[in-house]
């Protein structure tokens, strides 16, 4: 008795929907937009939720993420009272059959995207309000902002309007809250930051965009590209403490420069081909670069002075015994040793003539170029922990 009663109640509820669909959609057009009098816009609210990211691409400056929506108005024509239709609190219905706010998305890519051209039910209420919960893939265009790469930060906006209509007929707003991730996945090179929902006109012409901020994960670069990168030049600094008769140090600078242009070639697939936003990246490996060449040039002409064999000019002289006097007084000076004081003009000038002649008589080319060696190697460490402490400290 109680099934047969069950049963009874399903289908008169059945009945009844059916006859509620057949009510509402009879002498029901789509082609017009819902409001009995015209005389103000309609309003639509629309909300997002973030499902996936699939991707950015910097390069074409595309974010291709899973959305879905929720998007809320009134259509007088589809009221009904509940209780002439056993109690029906709402219905299903397609959204074939009912007019659909053309929601276009400014910002495509390739293919416009038109929300309303998704087949998803509608749900309708008594009082004619209906929600729409529709779900695409969006590939929208997005300005990539490389300075930071790869700690950088990128923001991009999907912007819908109401396309054909414009502010007098369709008022299309939204929430003052983020987007919702309820149901978002995590992606494994960028992590999701923050969101916003906007809403305005651009001339007559209402819209709706989203704010979506995700801030790259840059382990996977910092690891094979940033890290190798300063160990090279690290060792390209080295080059100067190779001796000079090993034939090895050309080579090795020559290795080390072309490394620093597959490193330059590599980092160009990362970042968008545009001059407005340039990366901090791009500068630091060509200076980089640029040290790297200064590097072989000041090897090759520390290599050229050591296999030398003109005789050495007197200014080179004088100036390697002021460095080498210079350097045994500051030695003298640290041991404590006092030099001997001599009271005589005649006995200091003595003793500086005896001392440029020792230097000068032990002065040699291969000398010189071991000289040039120690400010090379003093010259580019220099330089390059200010470019790798300027760069750091700019881009961390």
């Amino acid at each position: 008795m109680a099934v047969f009663w069950i049963a009874t109640t399903d289908s008169s509820r059945t009945d009844s929907m059916k006859e509620l669909e057949k009510t509402l959609l009879t002498n029901y057009s789509k082609k017009f937009r819902p409001g009995l009098d015209y005389l103000g816009p309609l309003h639509v609210n629309m909300s997002a939720n973030l499902v996936n990211l699939n991707g950015i691409d910097a390069v074409k400056g595309v974010i291709s993420v899973v959305m879905s929506f929720e998007v809320i108005w009134r259509d007088e024509r589809l009221k009904w009272d509940p209780i002439q239709y056993d109690n029906i609190s709402y219905i299903h219905l397609p959204s074939d059959d009912l007019w659909i706010p053309p929601l276009i998305l400014t910002n495509p890519t390739e293919t416009i995207t038109n929300l309303a051209g998704i087949n998803f039910k509608v749900i309708v209420f008594p009082d004619g309000t209906i929600t729409w919960l529709p779900a695409e893939i969006i590939d929208a265009s997005c300005f990539i902002n490389s300075t930071m790469f790869p700690f950088d930060t990128q923001e991009c906006f999907p912007q819908f309007v109401p396309w054909g209509y414009t502010l007098a007929d369709i008022y299309v707003y939204t929430d003052a809250f983020p987007v919702g991730t309820a149901y978002y996945s995590e992606n494994g090179e960028w992590e999701y930051i923050k969101s916003t929902q906007n809403y305005g006109y651009h001339s007559t012409l209402p819209f709706v965009s989203f704010g979506l901020c995700f801030k790259r994960r840059h382990q996977y670069y910092l690891i094979n590209l940033i890290v190798p990168i300063v160990i090279v030049d690290v060792l390209n600094n080295m080059v100067f403490l190779l001796p000079c008769e090993s034939g090895e140090r050309i080579s090795f600078s020559i290795t080390v420069l072309l490394s620093y242009v597959v490193f330059l070639t590599m980092f160009t697939d990362f970042i968008p081909r545009n001059a407005l936003a340039m990366s901090l990246m791009c500068y630091y490996i060509l200076y980089v670069l640029v040290g790297s060449f200064m590097i072989a040039l000041a090897n090759i002409a520390s290599i050229r002075v050591y296999h030398a064999t003109r005789p050495i000019p007197t200014w080179l002289k004088y100036l390697f015994c002021r460095c080498s006097r210079n350097k045994i007084v500051a030695s003298d000076s640290v041991t404590g040793n006092e030099p001997e004081v001599l009271d005589t003009k005649a006995s200091k000038y003595k003793h500086n003539n005896n001392s440029n002649d020792n230097a000068g008589g032990d002065l040699s080319w291969m000398k010189i170029a071991s000289l040039l060696d120690r400010i090379f190697i003093c010259v580019f460490i220099i330089y390059n922990v200010t470019l790798n402490v300027y760069y750091f400290t700019h881009i961390i």
